[in-house]
Parts: C-alpha cells; sequence; structure tokens
C-alpha cells in the first residue's frame, strides 16, 4: 500500500489478480479513502460505448461550454491511421446530436479543460443515454435485452436487482438526479511529488468531505423548493437552442424550467429575468440569478397574484453559458 492516483487503483489490481480484480481493488480504495461503499459497477470499453449510443440512434446533448480538441478524421489515402489524420475542432455551445465517435470524443476531450471537466461531460453523456433510453421505451425492455447487453457491458449487477431499479428508471425526471463532481481549488489542491508529476490531493480545509456529505445526505427542503418553482426560459439572441442550453444548465440544480424557444425579437442586449412571485422570502431568485449571470439591474419585479409562472427569463446576447467551468483558455492551444 503506498499513495499513489486514484486511476491506477483498477488496473494495480488486475495486475496482482487482487481478489475481484480491478474493481475489487478500487472498491476498497474508495471505501478506505473515502468512506463511500460502491456495491455495483458497470463498464464498458471504448468500442462498447460507442455501440451503445449507436443502438440508441445518437442521443441529445446540450453542450454549454466550447470544446477544442484534435479529432480523428479518419485514415488517409494509405489506410494506415496517423497523427497527420487528426485536425483541430470545435465543438460549439448548443445543442448537438451525437453518434457513438463524436459522443466518445466529447467524453474524453480534456486538451481545453481540466479532468475534473471531463468527469462532468461523462455525466452529460450517461443522463444522455438514460433519456434516450427512457424516450426509446428500452429501460422496460431491459430484462429481455439483458443478454445483448452483457455482451458490451461487464458488470456485477444481477438481473434480479436491475428489475427492481426499473420502475425509478421510468418515474423519475432529471431534475431528480443531484450531480456532484470535484473542482480544482475547492475540493482538490494541486500537489507535485519529487517525480514530478501533477496530481490533486483532498482539499486540506474540508472541501472534499463537505461534497461527500452532500452526496450521502437526502435532498434539503432547499432542493424541493427548487423543483416547485415554475420557471419558463425564452431565447432572445440570435444563437440557436440558448433556451435548451440555458434549462438543461438549471436542470442540473435541481430546477425544473421550459424551454420556450424564440422570443418576440432575437436581439436582446442583456439577459433578464422577470419575477412574478412578489416574495423575496424562500424565493428562487437569487439562485436563479447567481446561475445564470444576471446582474441586479435585469431582475424585473412584476407581481402577479393570478401568474401562472413564477419567473420568465429571456436570454440576450450577453448570457454566457460557461460559468463556473474550469477550462483553459483557447489561445493555449494553437
Amino acid at each position: 500500500w503506498g499513495m499513489a492516483r486514484l486511476n491506477q487503483a483498477y488496473w494495480y489490481g488486475e495486475a496482482i489478480q487482487w481478489d475481484g480484480g480491478g474493481w475489487g481493488m478500487l472498491r476498497q480504495v474508495i471505501l478506505y479513502n473515502f468512506g463511500i461503499q460502491v456495491h455495483y459497477y458497470a463498464m464498458a470499453d471504448f468500442t462498447g460505448f460507442q455501440a451503445i449510443i449507436d443502438t440508441l440512434n445518437g442521443i441529445t446533448v446540450p453542450v454549454d461550454c466550447p470544446l477544442r480538441d484534435q479529432r480523428y478524421q479518419g485514415p488517409g489515402e494509405d489506410g494506415v491511421p496517423g497523427l497527420e489524420d487528426y485536425a483541430l475542432w470545435t465543438l460549439p455551445v448548443g445543442v448537438h446530436q451525437m453518434d457513438g465517435d463524436l459522443a466518445l470524443w466529447y467524453a474524453r476531450s480534456r486538451h481545453s479543460t481540466m479532468e475534473f471537466d471531463r468527469g462532468r461531460r461523462q455525466q452529460q453523456i450517461l443522463r444522455a443515454i438514460w433519456i434516450k433510453a427512457k424516450e426509446e421505451g428500452l429501460i422496460t425492455q431491459i430484462p429481455d435485452l439483458w443478454d445483448q447487453v452483457t455482451e458490451i457491458v461487464q458488470t456485477n449487477i444481477p438481473l434480479s436487482e436491475v428489475i427492481t431499479l426499473i420502475p425509478l428508471a421510468m418515474s423519475i425526471e432529471p431534475n431528480d438526479i443531484e450531480n456532484h463532481f470535484f473542482r480544482k481549488g475547492i475540493e482538490t489542491v494541486a500537489w507535485q511529488p519529487p517525480d514530478g508529476q501533477n496530481v490533486q490531493l483532498p482539499d486540506p480545509t474540508g472541501g472534499m468531505q463537505r461534497l461527500i456529505e452532500n452526496f450521502l445526505s437526502p435532498p434539503t427542503q432547499n432542493r424541493l423548493r427548487l423543483e416547485n418553482a415554475r420557471i419558463e426560459i425564452y431565447n432572445g439572441s440570435p444563437n440557436e437552442s440558448w433556451d435548451i442550453v440555458a434549462a438543461d444548465r438549471l436542470i442540473w440544480e435541481g430546477f425544473a424550467p421550459l424551454a420556450m424557444g424564440p422570443a418576440d425579437q432575437s436581439d436582446y442586449t442583456d439577459t433578464v429575468i422577470y419575477d412574478y412571485t412578489g416574495s423575496s422570502k424562500g424565493s428562487s431568485l437569487d439562485e436563479l440569478a447567481k446561475l445564470l449571470n444576471i446582474a441586479p439591474d435585469n431582475i424585473i419585479a412584476e407581481p402577479d397574484p393570478n401568474r401562472t409562472v413564477d419567473f420568465k427569463i429571456i436570454l440576450g446576447a450577453n448570457y454566457n453559458s460557461c460559468v463556473d467551468r474550469q477550462i483553459v483558455d483557447p489561445a493555449t492551444m494553437e
């Protein structure tokens, strides 16, 4: 035993033939370091990952930060893959239909982002897979498809356990799911060991412990309040599908907004929010303004006792969906 990167645990367990292999070792490392008991796992290689998404005929992913990295363009004239077959490629902010190849690139890329942002994007992909499978009615067919599933996914989850989870998978909504991920400088701090590697250590002030406690705790009354806020988002910019991108951002935080499409005009300069509640106590207004980076001057109070919606948000050209994302300056990527 000794200090090492967390991502070495699986391969070390495989190499020494640990009881349960790499999964058994990783499970013990997570339990020892974080106090989290992980009972089951599911694992697919790159080919299996692509096959899952292509079987679903692709997935829909709202992209809130542009992603720029080298992407494989296909073999050249000689038919042999090489570095010359890669080109710098940018995925802009917007709603994208992804096949297995694009989803794999999106999930793996880290040239323009921190490693932790890659983990966030992988959560996006998993959520999109679940949503698409639910829409296609495939979740209820899992018992019949189990043999096919286990051909591309390695797992220790017994089918009997999966069957008990099907009603839950069908009944919950995206905003019912809490998502947690590490952030550099908040849950972790940078450290360089004697061998010169760049690694992250748990934050000594307890940031990681607070995240773990939040992960293990039931939903708070504050989150339940967010779910009840009635929110409509309109796109007042010339940028396509920004209302869907903004709605997805709020869904990740526990809100249940509706993306309403284009506003009455597409040349709004600033993002504005109309507050029809007339109440500051227990309101979701502050959280909405923070998440969407809306200035106080652009918050308009119009109390309406007969309202059918609590907040109306109109996105302007200044809307920045890439807030609180740990990315690298694109100028450094040339």
